[in-house]
């Protein structure tokens, strides 16, 4: 994405005003309102701004009717993408936009899924607090983008890492347009890895709902076995124990009411004993309350 552009869709990460920009062929800025400066691509505010959010508490009950709770298919051709997230690839692969729509991927990291998303014809912005990788240096808990200028987001493995999930949510929303999708992963049954909440489907249609998405799907990625054999600081033997187990329980001669019981609750128990659970999610274009600065 070239500078001009990225420089159109970027506002002040503390106050929300827009910035100035001395320097054509820099990301250097200035916000005339809250005195916020940066002479390179760091868009964390000076200060962490306070945010009051407020949304329904939804009945358990019924959070997922109307959500398919089972894997998309796989239109994903390319070359096997990071984490093996083809799942994420074949939503974003499937989902309409213009050449150069612009994807924001949350958590980027070093940037391992910049060239799979451009190879589907989007123009990516990457954002995390890592030096190296991002586009932009910048926390997802107070985005320096103005509103309604993302055509599609991502995260895979992000979620759970954050402090505060419901203020981060809101705030990828309000930089989506109207109907866009914002797809990704997060953990459920990993353990523990520099991660604050990790969520149950439940939990993950709550978030989504509460801050104005139409959740569409939901589905289990490996199971919990899995991820402790590989994430568990098990001994060797332990992890070895762990994969076995996780292989035996595929088979389906030792639960056969289980592998009658239809599609559908199949899925519904493998989302139970995930590891991590996929997610496709869509801007709900209604009015929400704004979250107050």
């Amino acid at each position: 994405m070239n500078i001009d552009r990225l420089k159109s869709l970027i506002q002040c990460p503390g106050c929300g005003a827009a910035l100035d920009f001395p320097q054509h062929d820099s990301l250097r800025a200035i916000c005339g309102r809250c005195r916020f400066e940066t002479r390179d691509h760091r868009f964390v505010p000076h200060r962490r701004p306070m945010r009051v959010l407020r949304h329904p508490i939804l009945a358990a009950d019924d959070v997922l009717d109307g959500v398919v709770v089972e894997a998309p298919r796989i239109a994903y051709r390319g070359a096997p993408p990071p984490r093996g997230a083809v799942d994420v690839m074949s939503l974003l692969e499937v989902t309409e936009h213009a050449p150069g729509a612009v994807l924001l991927d949350v958590g980027c990291g070093d940037g391992e899924f910049r060239s799979f998303v451009a190879g589907l014809g989007y123009d990516w912005i990457g954002i995390d607090l890592v030096e190296h990788g991002p586009t932009l240096h910048t926390d997802v808990h107070a985005l320096p983008l103005r509103d309604g200028s993302i055509d599609v987001a991502m995260s895979v493995a992000v979620l759970e890492h954050l402090e505060d999930p419901f203020a981060a949510v809101a705030e990828i929303r309000r930089v989506l347009k109207p109907g866009a999708r914002f797809v990704g992963t997060a953990a459920f049954g990993e353990p523990f890895h520099a991660s604050f909440f990790h969520m149950s489907a439940w939990g993950l249609a709550v978030l989504f709902r509460s801050q104005g998405f139409v959740v569409e799907r939901l589905w289990p990625c490996r199971g919990t076995l899995a991820a402790l054999s590989d994430m568990g600081g098990y001994p060797k033997a332990v992890r070895w124990l762990l994969r076995g187990v996780e292989r035996a329980a595929r088979v389906p001669v030792l639960s056969p009411r289980r592998w009658l019981r239809g599609d559908t609750s199949r899925a519904m128990d493998a989302l139970a004993t995930a590891g991590s659970i996929g997610f496709c999610v869509r801007h709900s274009g209604q009015h929400v309350v704004p979250i107050e600065r």
